[in-house]
Formats: structure tokens, C-alpha cells, sequence
């Protein structure tokens, strides 16, 4: 709500973007808290507007798309991450052959909770564990902050629940895989694959039993503050990796100098990492992580402390 009170909408990369020329279609989840009592708000800036309502639900939800509110039921076709998949590879069937630009943000809510996979999917993880690092259960929290120190190992108990939400996550995960896959077919059908970059990445990490939480996003550990980031595109040398450290403010400019159009942008542009080249000026060297001191009460986090 504060985001749309400060006429932050009016400033997007979807705004520039479209001002700079370019076609533009949102599919997915869009701030915590939209619609904000307006189930047909469409943001400025986006020619096509597939916004999902009814927060992280799979079945028995409604989208926003253009301008009305158009429910799904509970019958396999309605699974979410199909419906968004086809949503996107349309616009993209469309729009790749033109000869406008385009730019898509495919926002899934997979792997978020309830990650429900889809039912051609349903065990195909049964027997995954969640990986068991020296920070699982960490044995000697003596050095730790007093919320890790005074925490209960982990029993069996919550051990198995932990890889049960895991198998759950990763079976979730399989259809966003088809949908990435449907979406580079597209573009490849389209002739337009070597010419558009895609940019894979998530909102947050997730702890799965480290430093004895069973579950959460909100500390400074490295397992909630990294998320995985592929790109794809002219200039970008196959199989390369860089150490640099990056964040999601960087996405805006970085968007700006590849499509050639300038807004302002918090950030810096990526384009010189992902093509190999020495940044102009020193890269960050540190991230500031901070946690709010309120209590999180969010409902994924207090279905998976019960």
C-alpha cells in the first residue's frame, strides 16, 4: 500500500520500458498486499496485465487479467503454475515475432507455501532428504546470538517434517521447470532466443533446519540471504560464474542499459559482469543485512513452526 501511496507505480521499469518503446506484459505474483481492495487495479506501464490474486493458493484463486477478475476452480487444468506457463508463452508466441522489443516478468509463487505440487508431479521426490550441512542442526551454538543459543536440537520429529515440506518444494519446482521450457521453445520457434536475455531468480532463501531454525527467511544467515541468479543472452560466454556480490536493486539498471532506455534506479547494472568486463569503478565488497525487531507473523511462517 505504501509502495502505491508514494506514486511508485508511476516510476517502474514496466514506465520505462513502455516509454522507451517496448512491449510489456506482467504474469504472477505481484507486492505483498495487492490488490489492495481493487481486484481489477492494473499498474501503469504494462500492455498485459496477468496479476494473481488470493495470495500463494494453486487452486481456487483468481487473476486480474486485464482489468478483470477471472476465477479458477479446483480441477487439475487450474493448477496454477500451468495457467501462468500458458499465460506467458502466449504473450511471448505473440510478441517475439514482432518487430517491437518485449519485456515479460514471470513472477510463479512456487516454491513459496503451500508448494503444492502439481499431480503429475506428486512423489516424484520421495525419498529427497533435505541436505545435512555442518550448519543442520548446528551442534555448538555457544557463539551464536541468544535466539540460536537457547533453540532445541532438532528431533526426529521435526526432522521429518522438515524433509516432507522439502519433497513438497522440489515437487512444486518441477512445473516452473516446464514452464521456463516451454518459454525458451517459444522464443527459440520464434527465432528470437540469441537475441533476449533471461534472467532466473527468487525473492528470498529458505532455512531447512540450519543453525537449528526448522523453518524461516528472516535471519542474517547466508541460507536466507542468497538466492540463485542465471542469466542468459547475447554477450553472456556459456558456463561462466563471477564471485561478485549482486542484489535484487541491481535488476532495474541493469534492465535499462541492455534495453537502452534510462529511469532512475537504485543499483548498478550488471552488464559489465555479464559480459566479462572490468566494472568501470571498484563493486561492492559487503551487503548490509538488517531484520525488523517485530515479531514475523506471516502464515507461512507460523504453519510451519506448528
Amino acid at each position: 500500500q505504501k509502495f502505491v501511496d508514494e506514486g511508485h507505480e508511476e516510476n517502474s521499469i514496466a514506465v520505462g520500458l513502455q516509454e522507451g518503446g517496448y512491449r510489456t506484459g506482467f504474469f504472477g505474483k505481484y507486492l505483498n498486499g495487492y490488490p489492495a481492495g481493487d481486484p481489477t487495479h492494473t499498474p501503469p506501464g504494462w500492455d498485459e496485465w496477468y496479476g494473481k490474486l488470493d495470495g500463494q493458493k494453486l487452486y481456487d484463486y483468481s487473476i486480474n487479467e486485464n482489468g478483470e477478475e477471472v476465477s479458477y476452480g479446483s480441477e487439475e487444468g487450474d493448477f496454477y503454475t500451468d495457467v501462468l506457463s500458458e499465460q506467458a508463452t502466449d504473450f511471448v508466441g505473440r510478441a517475439a515475432p514482432e518487430d517491437q522489443p518485449f519485456f515479460a516478468y514471470v513472477a510463479p509463487t512456487a516454491p513459496h507455501g503451500p508448494a503444492t505440487p502439481a499431480e503429475r508431479h506428486e512423489g516424484a521426490f520421495a525419498d529427497e532428504e533435505v541436505p545435512r550441512p555442518p550448519s543442520y542442526d548446528e551442534e555448538d551454538v555457544s557463539d551464536k546470538p541468544s535466539p540460536i543459543r537457547d533453540a532445541e536440537r532438532i528431533s526426529e520429529e521435526d526432522a521429518s517434517n522438515i524433509d516432507d515440506y522439502y519433497r513438497q518444494r522440489l515437487e512444486s519446482m518441477l512445473a516452473v521447470d516446464e514452464m521456463v521450457g516451454s518459454l525458451v521453445d517459444e522464443l527459440e520457434a520464434a527465432g528470437e532466443l540469441d537475441n533476449t536475455y533471461i534472467f532466473f531468480t527468487s525473492d528470498n532463501g529458505w532455512f531447512e533446519g540450519e543453525h537449528r531454525i526448522r523453518s524461516g527467511k528472516n535471519r542474517p544467515y547466508e541460507e536466507s540471504a542468497r538466492v540463485p541468479l542465471f542469466v542468459r543472452g547475447p554477450g553472456v560466454a556459456a558456463g561462466t560464474t563471477t564471485e561478485k556480490l549482486t542484489l535484487n536493486t541491481d535488476f532495474a539498471p541493469t534492465f535499462a542499459e541492455l534495453a537502452g532506455v534510462s529511469f532512475p534506479a537504485d543499483g548498478r547494472s550488471l552488464t559489465p559482469l555479464l559480459r566479462g568486463e572490468e566494472s568501470s569503478s571498484p563493486w561492492r565488497s559487503s551487503v548490509l543485512l538488517e531484520k525488523l525487531p517485530q515479531e514475523d507473523s506471516s502464515e507461512e511462517e507460523k504453519g510451519k513452526a506448528k
